[in-house]
Formats: C-alpha cells, structure tokens, sequence
C-alpha cells in the first residue's frame, strides 16, 4: 500500500502541473473560489450539528456513523467545488501575463501548488480529525508513519484557530476580491 503522504504529494504536483497550464491569472481566481470553499467548510463546522450529518448514513438497525456522514458531505463539497472551478469559467486576474518566460512559469507552478495544498491538505485534515472513517470502506487505513502524522498539521484549519477562523478566511476572500477588482 502507498503511504498516505506520497499519494498527497502526488495530488500536490497534479495541481501544480494543473497551474502551470492554466496560467497565474486563472489559478489565482480559482484560489478566490478555494477560499470560498474554505469559508463555507468553516461555517458548516461551526453552524451544523451532528444530527444533520448523521441523517445521511443512518443504518437499518437505527446506529448512525456521524462521522462517516461528515465525511461524506465534506469530501463531497471539496470534490464538487474542484469540479465547478476546473470545468467551469472561474476569475481572471487582468494584465499582461507573463512579465517573462521563466518567471512566469514560476508563478504559474507556485499559485498551482498553493491551490493544491488548500485542498488536498484539507481534505486530509477532515479525513484525520474525523478518526479517517473512510477505512469501513478499506479505502485508507488508519496506520500511518510519524511523517504523514505530522503533514496533517499544516493543513489550513489545522492552523487557523478555531475560534477565528472565519473572520481570517472571510478577510483572506476578501482580500482577494478586492485584488481582482482593483485595477
């Protein structure tokens, strides 16, 4: 079996390779779409119960896997969102793009693993805090190495705080917006 972190690493290249096609000014709008998607995570964690995610998954014999259910519609907000910001028309920063060759190569890569690490990274630490309930499926086992223990701790609710978490992702949005509206 592949080590958790190798397929995350892997995951993080694809989305550099991904930024590098796409180009700096259409992977810095789908970060605004990324800090969206993180905003949206944070809220669901705050605002929602457990009673809300445990209607997804309730067994015949009435026992709910809560955490399953919370995995389940926070995968599926991540894998979806991915999807509507690579399919469909996302921001475009303006200006002339590159300043040059090399780099704007750079750039391109850079702003492609950023985006890469806000999602993979994320979905890993909701995958982690919630006891990786995915294992019933024998999807990913719960036996990992000291390294991928410490790699989920630089996911970014890892490291905002709880308690401000919203506020810093709303003004990061915010931020980001504004740099695509001014001129």
């Amino acid at each position: 079996m592949v080590p958790i972190e190798y397929v995350a690493l892997l995951l993080l290249f694809v989305f550099g390779f991904v930024g590098f096609v796409r180009k700096f000014p259409r992977e810095l709008g789908a970060t605004v779409g990324y800090a969206a998607m993180l905003f949206m995570l944070a809220a669901a964690e705050r605002y929602l119960g457990d009673a809300f995610y445990g209607t997804f998954l309730r067994a015949e014999d009435g026992v709910t896997n809560v955490a399953l259910g919370k995995w389940f519609v926070y995968m599926g907000l991540i894998v979806l969102w991915v999807v509507i910001l690579y399919a469909g028309d996302t921001l475009t920063f303006a200006g002339r793009w590159p300043p040059n060759p090399f780099s704007g190569a750079v750039f391109d890569v850079a702003v492609g693993l950023f985006n890469g690490w806000l999602v993979v990274w994320t979905a890993w630490f909701y995958t982690h805090s919630l006891g990786y309930p995915s294992s019933v499926f024998g999807v990913i086992v719960p036996t990992f190495s000291a390294r991928a223990e410490s790699w989920v701790r630089f996911a970014v609710p890892a490291i905002l705080p709880q308690a401000y978490a919203m506020w810093l992702l709303g003004g990061f949005l915010t931020l980001l917006i504004m740099l695509r509206v001014l001129k």
